[in-house]
């Protein structure tokens, strides 16, 4: 059954040909209006994407409350769409992201890189080993213009712009 609001009037109305349900033909229409990720990762249990305006959303399970999903503390640790991040916290245009089983990292058009979720050994590149529950930029790469990123368990996380020189020492 369907509801015209304009007249107030609720009546049957048949299903366009080939479809099977209405629930399944307003889902697809839904999932359209969302414009499509230009990048996209995937955890353990999370998934990240940044759209093509540069937002960043998350989707998945927090199984362990660690700030998976860059929602901030205290908000659902589960969420089957993807939602987006507060831009409160990640106030630039995202353009890469990455993700590993307990952190996202993400990376702004300015070259800034952001992180969140579990950051045990450092990884979340803080400075400590605190969990993160928003994007934080990482501030030991201020003033570095990073073209890629890569969470993982040991791995170093980012690539800078230009190529490290050693000292002569």
């Amino acid at each position: 059954r369907t509801y015209d609001r304009r007249e107030g009037v609720e009546e049957d109305e048949p299903l366009p040909p080939g479809e099977v349900s209405w629930m399944r033909l307003l889902s697809w229409r839904e999932r359209r209006r969302v414009p499509p990720p230009c990048s996209v990762a995937a955890g353990a249990t999370h998934s990240a994407f940044a759209d093509r305006e540069g937002r960043l959303l998350t989707c998945g399970t927090d199984v362990h409350g660690r700030g998976l999903l860059g929602q901030g503390e205290g908000a659902d640790l589960a969420c089957q769409l993807p939602l987006l991040v507060p831009p409160v916290a990640l106030p630039r245009r995202v353009v890469a992201v990455s993700a590993h089983s307990m952190h996202t990292l993400a990376l702004t058009g300015d070259g800034e890189v952001y992180s969140f979720g579990h950051g045990e050994r450092g990884k979340l590149g803080h400075g400590d080993e605190e969990q993160v529950w928003l994007p934080r930029q990482i501030e030991a790469l201020a003033g570095s213009r990073v073209v890629a990123i890569a969470a993982g368990r040991k791995a170093r996380p980012w690539r800078p712009a230009e190529p490290e020189v050693a000292d002569a020492d």
